[in-house]
């Protein structure tokens, strides 16, 4: 399997299996699968517990951590870092529970990305196209990442010197950036399948011009029989692709719901925390609400992702259409309508654990949502002045 995965690929990869986010091996031997496997698994146990220890000890020390000179500022950290260890906690036992889903990915991965026994002439044309292909990954993943320490950077610089806030972000931002990670993992899943859709795509393009060419011309002896083998290789792909979606979701369901959630309770406390310290506090820290922008980015990124995704199906759709219109023969027609069928059954739907897809709705929603909450908390902020 190793041949068959890009750099790109393989670099994040072991990005993701250094902080116990993924248990995969690429071993091909059986017995050095399994002691890979089994060391993997035993550093993400390690990882979680390391997370716990943080967790009791924040809990047994409150007044080195948390906010508790006021009833309020202490409920909202304690509930920041609650819901952060649940969710870290669920990502890494979905991790270690679901490890063989996750695995199945990547078998049908190595299954429509067959190893080639060509030397690539150029590497810097090698790593050019790996570059394009996950470009979107590596703009979202870089440019969050890199933005988020930039903004810690300036706050480290600017902090007062008895400032206690450094403390709790001392203690939390681990969990969130494991938590950023995760994500940044879903996506780039995500963009994999997308990837191989996009491929698809091209290729039923490429059959589409092709008959439309060759309709205007004189066909060869066996035309009709070449395009249906064509067509039966391009459903077997999309087979491959729409299994990989629903391993991906076996895998990584979860933990794509309790991370939306995280973020979303965190962005809803958070502002509303913010602006309760304008309404309290004669002089507010301006530079402690700069490290939330990140937030902000996080869900977008994930839902816009998943969009693209299920969009490029109708894409796909549409250059069958294609074909229909440029070959007059039944037994085509046949064979379209039979893929149009499997796509219409077999939807790519990203939707975690089933409860509603990840798309440009949810994002709709959830900007609603806490814009509403934060119009109903202003309203009666100042009966909360005196806690």
């Amino acid at each position: 399997m190793h041949k068959q995965v890009p750099f790109v690929v393989r670099f994040h990869t072991r990005l993701f299996q250094i902080i116990g986010c993924c248990d995969v091996s690429w071993q091909t031997q059986p017995r050095e699968k399994r002691l890979a496997e089994q060391r993997l698994v035993a550093w993400t146990v390690l990882v979680l517990l390391i997370y716990s220890f943080v967790f009791i000890n924040t809990f047994v020390h409150p007044s080195a951590f948390l906010f508790t000179s006021e009833s309020f500022g202490y409920f909202v950290d304690a509930l920041k870092v609650c819901i952060a260890y649940v969710t870290v906690a669920i990502i890494y036992a979905e991790t270690v529970l679901r490890r063989h889903a996750l695995q199945h990915f990547w078998q049908r991965y190595a299954l429509l990305n067959p190893a080639s026994n060509q030397q690539v002439e150029s590497t810097k044309i090698d790593w050019r196209s790996q570059l394009r292909a996950y470009h979107r990954f590596l703009y979202v993943f870089y440019g969050i990442t890199v933005f988020d320490l930039i903004l810690e950077i300036i706050y480290y610089v600017m902090r007062a010197k008895d400032d206690h806030m450094l403390q709790f972000l001392l203690m939390f931002t681990p969990y969130t950036y494991m938590i950023h990670l995760r994500n940044m993992q879903i996506i780039f899943h995500i963009v994999i399948i997308n990837h191989e859709l996009v491929k698809l795509r091209h290729d039923i393009g490429l059959l589409a011009e092709y008959t439309r060419f060759t309709r205007s011309t004189m066909p060869f002896v066996g035309f009709e029989d070449f395009v249906r083998q064509k067509l039966a290789e391009k459903q077997l792909i999309y087979q491959h692709i729409y299994e990989m979606c629903d391993y991906f979701q076996q895998a990584l369901g979860i933990s794509t719901i309790a991370v939306l959630l995280m973020t979303y309770v965190r962005l809803v406390v958070d502002a509303y925390f913010t602006l309760y310290s304008f309404h309290t506090k004669t002089h507010p820290e301006y530079i402690e609400n700069l490290l939330l922008l990140p937030a902000y980015l996080e869900i977008p990124a994930l839902l816009l992702t998943s969009q693209k995704c299920m969009n490029e199906v109708k894409f796909i759709a549409f250059e069958l259409h294609n074909i229909r219109s440029s070959v007059d023969n039944s037994l085509i027609s046949i064979q379209i309508q039979n893929f149009s069928l499997q796509i219409l059954h077999q939807k790519i739907r990203i939707d975690g654990l089933g409860i509603s897809a990840l798309d440009g709705k949810m994002l709709v929603s959830i900007v609603g949502s806490i814009t509403t909450y934060m119009v109903f908390f202003i309203q009666f902020m100042p009966k909360f002045k005196n806690l």
